[in-house]
């Protein structure tokens, strides 16, 4: 599961996997961390809001596939 979870995180633009650890450090699970997207650059050391309004970009634009 923890691989798995890793995984989903670092997917996110700019992210990877050292930045996706620190936030599932920060937040404990990946639903944590999505729903608190906005507060990354002030919880996540290393991470700052280019990196979070691109996880946001990501996460709120409709799907048109």
């Amino acid at each position: 599961i923890e691989d798995a979870q890793i995984y989903l995180v670092a997917s996110l633009p700019l992210v990877g996997r050292e930045k996706a650890i620190s936030i599932l450090k920060s937040y404990q699970t990946p639903l944590n961390a999505l729903l608190n997207v906005d507060d990354w650059s002030e919880t996540v050391y290393g991470l700052g809001p280019i990196i979070s309004n691109k996880a946001k970009e990501v996460l709120n634009t409709p799907f048109k596939g």
